[in-house]
């Protein structure tokens, strides 16, 4: 094969491919949306106390309510969010895979490029692109949190009045385990701890969704596969955390193999290994399912 048919160039297009497509930016519309109306209707209400009477009772807490950094971190422990974000793996790219069969698109760039490299490039491209829609969910959350509220001429003096109360309040701690490493006071630090982590999640959900399209043609099971299998991790973690209550070592390691829960946790590095450790064991299963998918190809194209 040549330099043009290598995997690497392959994975070029279809990320160019893919971010050409409208359903991504769909999805990436839809989402920011929906943030944006969740930010207005939680704010309003902390916002219009201060301009009818600041001094409340519980005026600490109207101040988290409106500032944009506890928007972001609010919205991310929502379940609504836990249980519709393992989509961006199906929805960034591995439906392409089910339009290509479907349309016989497949079968023109196996004979050019081989079957080998048609494999990866989808399965590495799906990775990556639920991992760049990821990022992109999480940037556009930031910015509309930002912008909506921090940045807000038509409310700024509510937002800096209870800015003023938390001037000196840290982004948040970073952990190692259950060991504070220590604290983080720069955002942009904070946000990329935040990048990363997202990364590696869409990055996996990206590569369960490729491996079921790869052998189903369900597109509802493409689209459900990512969320079974993290409520499936989630639970049995949560189970052997109760069960071994007394070990606080393990409690800990388990509770950052819970993948849910541990969105808006952008300081738990141990929770960015153990995401990293899920990437690299489905990339070894897509290896070993890399036979039995080629036969099944194989068929499809003699038939």
């Amino acid at each position: 094969m040549g330099k043009h048919n290598s995997t690497g160039t392959m994975i070029l297009i279809n990320i160019r491919r893919g971010l050409c497509n409208k359903r991504f930016w769909i999805v990436v519309g839809v989402t920011t949306i929906i943030y944006a109306v969740i930010i207005v209707l939680e704010c309003w209400f902390p916002v219009q106390k201060y301009y009818r009477g600041y001094n409340t009772p519980d005026w600490y807490l109207d101040g988290l309510a409106a500032l944009g950094s506890s928007k972001v971190n609010k919205i991310l422990q929502l379940e609504l969010f836990h249980n519709l974000f393992p989509f961006v793996g199906a929805l960034a790219f591995a439906y392409v895979i089910l339009d290509d069969r479907r349309h016989t698109y497949y079968y023109q760039i196996i004979q050019k490029k081989g079957l080998s490299n048609y494999f990866w490039s989808d399965f590495l491209t799906s990775g990556l692109m639920g991992g760049i829609l990821a990022v992109i969910l999480l940037l556009a959350l930031i910015f509309v949190a930002k912008t909506g509220i921090d940045y807000n001429p038509f409310i700024k003096d509510a937002v800096h009045a209870y800015q003023e109360m938390f001037k000196d309040a840290i982004c948040g701690k970073v952990y190692w385990g259950d060991k504070m490493i220590g604290e983080c006071n720069n955002y942009l630090i904070w946000w990329s701890l935040g990048c990363i982590g997202f990364f590696l999640a869409g990055f996996w959900f990206g590569l369960i969704s490729a491996l079921v399209a790869f052998l189903s043609d369900n597109k509802v099971f493409v689209y459900a596969m990512p969320i079974i299998v993290t409520m499936i991790i989630d639970k049995w973690a949560y189970i052997f955390t109760i069960i071994l209550k007394n070990n606080e070592t393990i409690c800990n390691l388990l509770y950052s193999i819970q993948i849910r829960p541990n969105y808006s946790l952008f300081g738990d590095l141990n929770h960015l290994v153990v995401l990293a450790l899920f990437c690299i064991l489905t990339l070894g299963i897509g290896f070993g399912m890399q036979k039995k998918i080629t036969l099944r190809y194989l068929e499809e194209v003699a038939a």
